[in-house]
C-alpha cells in the first residue's frame, strides 16, 4: 500500500497542473495577508482594466455574462 501511494503521489506531483493549483494556493493565501496591497493594485489597478475589456466583449449582449 505504501508503494502504490508513493507511486500515486509521485505521478500526480509530476503533473503540472496539480503544481499550478499548488502555487495559485500559495499566492491567494500570501495576498490576503495584505487586503492594502489587494485594494490598491488589483480593485484600483487590475480590476477596472479588466471589466473595460469584458464590457467592450460582451456589452452587446443583454443578459449578464459573469453571473
Amino acid at each position: 500500500m505504501q508503494q502504490f501511494l508513493t507511486r500515486l503521489f509521485n505521478r500526480l506531483m509530476k503533473s503540472r497542473n496539480w503544481v499550478l493549483i499548488i502555487l495559485a494556493t500559495i499566492l491567494i493565501k500570501w495576498v490576503s495577508l495584505y487586503p492594502g496591497w489587494v485594494e490598491h493594485n488589483y480593485s484600483r489597478g487590475i480590476y477596472p482594466v479588466i471589466a473595460r475589456v469584458q464590457r467592450f466583449i460582451f456589452g452587446w449582449i443583454p443578459f449578464s455574462i459573469g453571473d
